[in-house]
């Protein structure tokens, strides 16, 4: 078991060193000089300039590490302010949707209320037409029929005028 256990945390211990980037490849070029590398010790660093730069050579790195500060301290601040900026347009444009919700939600509410009232006047309409609507259909009912009949009292009278006339097919239609 306790085999099992030293794979395991071996094994985590290199993918958090592959992760982070301080594999075994990485021994190899470990360079603690590389003033941008997250191995870099100031102290080897200061010691290695002391003893191969000269006096003006030193002022010189000096001058070109003061100057890098420089710009990376404007980069720094550039970013901070964009960032500022962006955060601040984030913030009130959250704002603006956190209204525009609210009042959106009232509209729903309101549009919601509305339909449940133009639901209840449907219901209502409904239910005091239904008697007259079967008292309409029985009348249609009737007037179909009234005008069948009508039309076979007419029949007689129209095929003795049309049989007068010489008027055979007209009649026969």
């Amino acid at each position: 078991m306790s085999g099992v256990d030293d794979e395991q945390r071996s094994r985590r211990r290199g993918l958090l060193k592959q992760y982070y980037g301080f594999s075994e490849e990485n021994k190899e070029g470990f360079d603690p000089y590389n003033i941008n590398a997250p191995e870099f010790n100031p102290d080897l660093y200061l010691h290695k300039l002391l003893k191969e730069c000269n006096l003006n050579q030193l002022m010189q790195k000096e001058h070109q590490i003061y100057r890098q500060i420089q710009s990376l301290d404007s980069e720094m601040q550039t970013l901070v302010y964009e960032n500022y900026n962006k955060f601040i347009s984030a913030t009130d444009t959250i704002r603006k949707m956190k209204n525009d919700f609210k009042k959106m939600e009232e509209e729903m509410d309101c549009l919601s209320s509305n339909m449940a009232i133009i639901t209840e006047f449907s219901g209502n309409i409904s239910s005091t037409l239904q008697g007259r609507r079967q008292k309409i259909s029985k009348l249609s009912g009737i007037h179909v029929l009234l005008k069948k009949l009508q039309f076979l009292f007419e029949l007689p009278p129209g095929l003795k005028m049309c049989i007068e006339n010489g008027s055979y097919r007209q009649a026969v239609r």
